[in-house]
């Protein structure tokens, strides 16, 4: 249905956001600079993961952590 199939963040401040995305084990499974709302690019295991991000210029954060369902 294309509904709810990326991660996807609104109203985040202005800027270059990079972000890190983690599996429940703590295994880093994605990381990009300057963050286009494109997480996952394939498909991926159900569960939860963990989310940093992080401004370039700022070094101001933003954690939190999705659930993956099928």
């Amino acid at each position: 249905d294309n509904l709810n199939d990326r991660l996807t963040f609104i109203n985040l401040p202005e800027g270059a956001w990079n972000v890190r995305i983690f599996n429940r084990w703590g295994i880093q499974v994605y990381e990009k600079k300057d963050y286009r709302n494109e997480w996952p690019e394939t498909k991926i295991t159900h569960g939860n993961y963990f989310y940093i991000f992080e401004n370039q210029k700022t070094g101001k954060q933003f954690k939190g952590w999705v659930e993956i369902v099928e």
